[in-house]
């Protein structure tokens, strides 16, 4: 039967919701597809946000990286199965209802609880790190003039360096896999959209991403246009081999561009456990730029416009969302890209 309405006419096709704007009578068929029905209308439709729940293929990853971490503080098998039937306890519990990040957070402080009498004990194998990238920073800065586009050319290079273990990975491996990213044709890049929106007197947060990586974070940095405001957002020393102030200082970051520690508590920005400050430096920018995967899926539920994310995708379920393949990297801003998938 006809449905009539004078001024909204709102009709629930799963999610999103469809506004239709009109005076005149909208007539439902089925041999009718919807976007013929709705093609005269004025039509909304809002694109829910990327949201990344935590399943059971997360908690694999999430062993994974806690067991190392466990190592650090020399934990016994006895207390490593101890803390991994408390991680089990609490996925069963709530962990359906938080996101990854949300869950490594609870993690971390569980493993600061375990050892409360220990300093956290990464600094060591960070410093390593960082120093195998800073074995490459001189002639990663030749090269970056050398190809005459300077801007792009260390953004892809700081993108590199989210598929870059620096605790495993030789030089040539290293070198490998920055030659492949600076060729490779990226599955979703939005590098010129990000570069349309840096100009003087823009705010930049920077959110890094592990020790090692902010090298390759402060050589993209330094080729940002003069006058671009930026701040370097870091996490706290316990949180595993994130970047801390620590890493920000041992690179020298401060030399060009204000760090901030982002009060989380967590190998990832979470805007919710935020600091005052970091909230206020979050709320202030006019961009947004975060690395690796973990941020993707701490900050893509936000719905920023603002927000661009450089990470290399680590699984099947983020790869989905985005449209594609482990492994590939890329340069994605989520509301863009949502609209993309919607098109």
């Amino acid at each position: 039967p006809p449905l009539r309405r004078h001024r909204t006419l709102r009709l629930r096709v799963a999610t999103p919701i469809l506004v239709c704007e009109q005076s005149s009578p909208l007539r439902c068929s089925t041999a009718e597809p919807v976007h013929a029905m709705l093609s005269d209308c004025n039509i909304s439709i809002p694109i829910p946000p990327m949201r990344f729940a935590l399943t059971r293929d997360c908690m694999l990853c999430v062993w994974r990286r806690g067991e190392p971490l466990l190592d650090l503080y020399g934990a016994t098998e006895e207390q490593k199965e101890a803390f991994f039937r408390e991680t089990t306890e609490r996925y069963q519990d709530h962990g359906t209802r938080v996101s990854p990040p949300e869950f490594m957070r609870e993690l971390y402080q569980l493993m600061h609880q375990t050892f409360p009498d220990r300093q956290p004990p990464f600094w060591q194998p960070k410093r390593q790190m960082n120093d195998m990238a800073l074995e490459l920073h001189a002639a990663l800065r030749v090269r970056i003039q050398s190809l005459g586009t300077p801007f792009y050319t260390s953004l892809r290079m700081a993108l590199a360096a989210t598929a870059i273990d620096f605790t495993t990975d030789s030089r040539g491996d290293i070198e490998r896999k920055i030659d492949h990213t600076l060729r490779a044709q990226l599955a979703i890049d939005h590098a010129k959209q990000l570069r349309a929106r840096l100009h003087q007197g823009v705010k930049v947060l920077y959110l890094a991403n592990l020790a090692g990586e902010i090298v390759f974070d402060r050589l993209f940095i330094r080729k940002m246009p003069i006058g671009v405001d930026v701040t370097v957002g870091v996490c706290s020393p316990c949180a595993g081999l994130a970047a801390s102030g620590q890493d920000a200082d041992y690179v020298d970051m401060r030399k060009i561009a204000k760090v901030l520690e982002n009060g989380c508590q967590a190998p990832n920005t979470l805007i919710s456990s935020a600091s005052e400050r970091f909230d206020q430096a979050f709320r202030e920018a006019d961009v947004v730029i975060a690395k690796g995967q973990s941020n993707l899926e701490a900050l893509a539920n936000l719905n920023d416009p603002r927000l661009f994310i450089l990470f290399t995708c680590q699984c099947l379920t983020v790869g989905e969302r985005l449209g594609i393949l482990p492994g590939q990297s890329v340069v994605v801003n989520p509301c863009l890209r949502a609209q993309e998938l919607a098109e």
